[in-house]
């Protein structure tokens, strides 16, 4: 599977920002996502957003000040730099 299963809401908690925060960092181009290609309408929030890990590691190495490291997830944070943006 190509993709991971980080959507902005299962993300925010690892990063300790709320999800309006990292739909900020996609609207403004600094972290890239990819729709899952749902029929959700809008009412339902629309298609569901999709980031892959190495996007999520280029995007702290681009944008380190937006990193909390007091409030993120330090089991997920220290997988993610171990395996170095790589998907299993």
């Amino acid at each position: 599977m190509p993709f991971s299963r980080y959507s902005p809401v299962s993300r925010a908690p690892d990063t300790g920002e709320d999800h309006r925060k990292v739909q900020h960092w996609v609207a403004r181009g600094w972290l890239r996502d990819r729709l899952q290609g749902t029929r959700r309408h809008n009412g339902n929030g629309g298609d569901i957003h999709r980031f892959r890990e190495r996007d999520i590691v280029t995007f702290i190495r681009a944008h380190p000040q937006e990193i909390n490291l007091g409030k993120l997830d330090p089991v997920w944070f220290l997988d993610l730099v171990l395996l170095k943006g790589r998907e299993a």
